[in-house]
């Protein structure tokens, strides 16, 4: 029927969005130029060049994905602030490495916050639909550090395969529940989680009495040592695609309990590709 075919449309825009959004750049190329995340190992520089770093006056406090020229995909407790604060006090970087080097060797560059956009069912207590977009004021330039990510689809699965998941947060887990400014990574890290099913998850959670209801939009992954951690909120889970090998996101974290202990929660991107579709076509209509 009509609605039947305008779904699959719709679906069809968003993938497409995610392969050509750099004026028909490929999404998803990976760069590797030299041989918060707990249990990983350093990725090398440009491997995953859709990761950005979100800084407020300087300050890197989350991580985004790079999904167009002019907006980058987060999580909305990333961008939920407890009071009103200026946009000009927020800058997204491309191309980080180093995270705490005041210069970057020849690829990093800010760029100004232009608007933010939060999904307007964002449940702050469940994380439910804890997802958003960053609008940048001009593109972003197209580099071998700054590159778009792909998007997963709306169909695949990842039940009971391994992901891979990145950013600059707390490595040492003794370290991270401290009351003191927890110490992040000095370089982007990655680590290789398996991806649980909703329903494992829920039951590793209820036999270790964590209060966290998995949703439907969410998704699981992480096992004892190998997780996100404080200062990783934002970042992208991701999973090779079958057919061509690139990398696809289809998490974005948003928390869990402890680090390295139970499995991580993320947001399941493929479950708001029309909304991602729907904030980058609002800006773009003339």
């Amino acid at each position: 029927n009509i609605i039947h075919y305008l779904v699959i449309l719709v679906i069809f825009i968003c993938r497409s969005y995610g392969q050509t959004n750099f004026a028909g750049i490929p999404c998803g190329k990976q760069f590797d130029r030299v041989p918060k995340i707990v249990g990983g190992i350093p990725t090398f520089q440009n491997e995953f060049p859709w990761v950005v770093s979100l800084k407020r006056h300087g300050k890197h406090f989350c991580s985004g994905v790079i999904v167009h020229s002019r907006f980058v995909l987060t999580a909305a407790q990333c961008v939920t602030f407890k009071k009103s604060i200026k946009l000009s006090t927020l800058s997204v970087t491309t191309g980080e490495y180093f995270l705490n080097l005041p210069e970057e060797p020849n690829d990093a560059t800010n760029y100004s916050v232009e608007n933010i956009l939060i999904h307007p069912n964002y449940d702050k207590t469940t994380h439910e639909f804890d997802i958003a977009m960053i609008r940048l004021k001009k593109s972003a330039f197209i580099s071998p550090a700054t590159w778009p990510a792909c998007l997963t689809s709306y169909r695949t699965r990842y039940d009971g395969k391994t992901g891979i998941v990145v950013g600059w947060g707390v490595t040492d887990v003794k370290n991270s529940s401290k009351p003191s400014i927890p110490k992040l990574s000095e370089v982007l890290r990655k680590v290789s989680v398996p991806i649980w099913r909703n329903k494992e998850c829920q039951d590793a959670f209820n036999k270790a009495k964590f209060n966290f209801t998995v949703h439907e939009s969410q998704m699981c992954a992480g096992s004892y040592g190998k997780d996100t951690c404080d200062g990783d909120s934002g970042s992208p889970l991701m999973s090779k695609m079958s057919y061509d090998k690139k990398m696809e996101v289809i998490g974005i974290t948003i928390g869990g309990r402890g680090c390295g202990v139970l499995p991580g929660v993320y947001t399941k991107v493929k479950t708001f590709l029309p909304w991602i579709e729907a904030c980058i076509a609002a800006f773009e209509s003339p």
